[in-house]
């Protein structure tokens, strides 16, 4: 038979959610994963205190953000840590 990755007995060539994560695949950044879904946004975090610099965005597909980012664009001082 077909294969049916999530298991709602509709095989994946015709599902239009292959992962189950309720994400249709067309808008699906991995939908061979449902732990990931969307494209998220992170930001640089270049002096290392935990909040991003505005304009050093990074966009990812995965659970967790690439190292060296945070998920806010909140730093009011980028080259210095406060």
């Amino acid at each position: 038979g077909q294969e049916d990755l999530d298991n709602n007995s509709t095989g994946d060539v015709c599902d239009g959610d292959v992962d189950g994560d309720g994400t249709p695949g067309t808008e699906d950044c991995d939908d061979l994963d449902a732990l990931v879904a969307l494209l998220q946004t992170a930001y640089e975090d270049v002096d290392e205190d935990g909040f991003g610099t505005p304009d050093l965005d990074v966009t990812y597909c995965d659970v967790a953000p690439p190292e060296g980012t945070v998920p806010n664009n909140t730093d009011n001082c980028p080259e210095v840590s406060n």
